[in-house]
């Protein structure tokens, strides 16, 4: 596994909200693409986001709320910034299974509240120093829902282990990035 593939969607993200979050609330610098997203609308006070997601395949179990947000687990949402950035991009780590995992999720061309799927739509799930990667590859299914709020709504993907470039993990549930 080139750990460099693996972590470049993550901390492009990453990187590009702090970046935007020095420039102010949703300002993007000049030197961010367009697509990238800007810095999070909602920043929940630690672990108090809740989600309702369930893994099946290589992870087994529930993620139901986040951990507390870290230099290795950050929690960030783009929410309702996003309509006017053009991308969407949320990222939070929980338990599952006994192990914290992170996930993300990106819109390349996000145009509000509403309906998203693959190839629009990355959804990635690790562990926080990035031993096991999954995302949405080629053939991979994935539907992002957001709701009227912009900061709930569904998810339903089907992502490939980057280590081995087989086997899968499926996750499926509601998300939030509020209290």
């Amino acid at each position: 596994m080139d750990p460099h593939r693996v972590l470049t969607p993550v901390a492009l993200t990453l990187c590009s909200w702090a970046f935007a979050a020095c420039a102010g609330p949703f300002s993007v610098a000049s030197s961010v693409p367009a697509t990238s997203p800007v810095a999070p609308a909602a920043s929940a006070p630690r672990g108090s986001w809740h989600e309702d997601l369930a893994f099946s395949g290589q992870i087994r179990g529930t993620l139901t709320s986040v951990v507390p947000d870290s230099d290795t687990t950050p929690d960030g949402c783009t929410g309702s910034g996003s309509t006017r950035a053009g991308s969407w991009a949320s990222s939070f780590y929980g338990q599952v299974g006994g192990a914290v995992y992170g996930v993300v999720v990106t819109v390349a061309t996000y145009r509000g509240p509403g309906v998203y799927q693959t190839p629009q739509v990355s959804v990635q799930v690790l562990r926080p120093d990035g031993s096991q990667v999954w995302q949405t590859q080629p053939g991979d299914a994935a539907t992002f829902t957001v709701d009227a709020d912009q900061l709930s709504g569904t998810l339903n993907a089907t992502l490939t282990n980057l280590e081995t470039g087989t086997g899968t993990l499926h996750v499926s549930g509601t998300w939030a990035c509020q209290v």
